[in-house]
Order: structure tokens, then C-alpha cells, then sequence
């Protein structure tokens, strides 16, 4: 079993991905709930959130989370920290889960 630390830098990438992948369902489906650094930025947030919900489409979620800056940066500080605390095979994938890879 490895940590994040331990794994290669492209398989770190790839660990961060599938983590902030699976925030960002858990985030459609209302499984969890985070808040933005300020006003306008958790607006437009819970905005695209609204939207996808109604629409079902997990892809044009990732894809409008990720193209916002500042949300995109607080979904990568969540997704790193909640990475570092999986553990992982000697490939690089979550033994966490393991379904998701």
C-alpha cells in the first residue's frame, strides 16, 4: 500500500482527478455541500450546481465546475486533501475504490 506521497507525479494526477471527479457527483447529487471563498463565487456555484441537477449530466457539471477559476481551485484543494488520505496499490489506484477505477 502507498500514499499519495508515494506515488508517481502522473499517478498523483490521476489519483487528484478521480477524487475531484467523484466531489463533483457527490456534489450534483447533494450528497455533500461546500462553500466558496465569497458571495459571487458560491452564487455562480450554486447556480451551475441548480442547473445540472435539473439537466442530470454529470460531464457538464465537471465541465462547468472546473471552467471557473476560483471554483475550480477550491475543488482542487478539497480533492488533494481528501486524496492524500486514501491508500493505494503499486498502480496508482485508490484501494478506497476500488469500483471507481
Amino acid at each position: 500500500m502507498k500514499t499519495l506521497e508515494q506515488l508517481t507525479p502522473t499517478q498523483q494526477v490521476d489519483a487528484v482527478l478521480l477524487t475531484k471527479k467523484l466531489l463533483v457527483s457527490h456534489l450534483v447529487e447533494g450528497v455533500v455541500k461546500i462553500y466558496m471563498p465569497n458571495r459571487i463565487v458560491q452564487k455562480t456555484f450554486d447556480k451551475i450546481l441548480t442547473d445540472t441537477r435539473q439537466n442530470e449530466t454529470l460531464s457538464l457539471a465537471f465541465d462547468l465546475l472546473t471552467s471557473s477559476i476560483p471554483i475550480n481551485r477550491e475543488l482542487n484543494r478539497i480533492s488533494w486533501a481528501a486524496a492524500e488520505g486514501a491508500w493505494y496499490d503499486d498502480n496508482g489506484r485508490s484501494l478506497n475504490n476500488e469500483n471507481l477505477n
